[in-house]
């Protein structure tokens, strides 16, 4: 059952399925789709900290989306949080899995970068610039960058 109404994150209208916009359909099965192509696909570049250790996603969520979907959003799923194994050794599992936010997922990786290291000393986000538009912000080497390019003081 779809549903326009006004979204409190961007103040535009859109298609609420059961409760959930579009958006937030569209970035979890992004998230799915991510999750089944670091473990299965040999031609990612993240494939032998994942599928190349023996980290498999349970046949559940491998099966189906919707599944996925229902864990995810029982378990309190949200935009801005990001899916972490408890077990970094263990598999994609109900049991092994919850949402965290990305820097605390960020700081739990033995493979960071040393500017990602970096960036969670000082609590600032790391990762691709995004457009002047989505108010993303980056760190690099110590800076806090905003997504206009000024350094922030």
């Amino acid at each position: 059952m779809f549903i326009k109404k006004l979204c409190a994150h961007c103040g535009r209208y859109h298609r609420y399925y059961y409760g959930r916009s579009d958006y937030c359909r569209k970035r979890l099965l992004e998230v799915y789709r991510n999750i089944k192509k670091r473990c299965y696909d040999r031609r990612t570049n993240k494939f032998e900290y994942y599928g190349g250790r023996g980290i498999q996603v349970c046949l559940i969520w491998q099966k189906s989306f919707k599944i996925f979907e229902r864990w995810a959003i029982n378990n309190g799923y949200q935009d801005n949080l990001s899916i972490d194994r408890i077990d970094n050794d263990g598999n994609y599992t109900r049991e092994n899995c919850q949402w965290i936010s990305w820097i605390e997922n960020n700081r739990k990786s033995p493979y960071r970068t040393r500017r990602e290291k970096m960036a969670c000393q000082n609590n600032s986000h790391f990762g691709v610039m995004g457009s002047a538009g989505d108010g993303g912000a980056t760190a690099y080497q110590g800076f806090s960058v905003d997504a206009t390019s000024r350094i922030l003081l």
